[in-house]
């Protein structure tokens, strides 16, 4: 199964802005990667683990009135998942810049057998055992030299 993942920066946007950002980035996560499924996390820096994402004020407030699956939707979606499952982010940092979760989150859901990271012009497919054993690899997600932009 093919689900895709899309985040927004901790800034100072009002809802209307961070909310059309976001749905362009789910629409791409739709159409051209062809996701089936997108979860989004309206407002966490790249770097916050996982399980601690929107989790503040912003995004709570947020959230009420986006209709999306959230990061929590996500953990619960992978602890169940039965499924091979491909994560697709636009951008490295579009997923996470903190590699040691991001290696917790491939060892604790065995369903993500790979990750693709969109870079614009061409993808870049991970493997799981690639996520979990080589430090390159990692490294690659701990490359944050500017903002991305990742809604259109």
């Amino acid at each position: 199964m093919i689900v895709g993942y899309a985040r927004n920066s901790m800034t100072d946007e009002d809802n209307s802005t961070r909310q059309r950002l976001l749905n362009g980035m789910v629409t791409k996560l739709k159409t051209k990667l062809l996701c089936r499924k997108v979860f989004v996390s309206p407002c966490s820096s790249a770097d916050m683990e996982f399980s601690k994402r929107d989790t503040s004020k912003k995004s709570l407030k947020f959230m009420e009135s986006f209709k999306s699956s959230f990061m929590i939707d996500l953990l619960l979606f992978l602890k169940a998942e039965t499924r091979m499952v491909r994560l697709i982010a636009i951008d490295y940092a579009g997923l996470s810049t903190n590699v040691e979760d991001l290696r917790s989150l491939v060892n604790n859901h065995k369903c993500v057998k790979e990750i693709v990271i969109d870079k614009g012009h061409r993808v870049e497919l991970f493997s799981r055992k690639q996520l979990l054993k080589d430090d390159e690899v990692l490294r690659l997600f701990r490359c944050r030299t500017k903002a991305v932009n990742r809604s259109s």
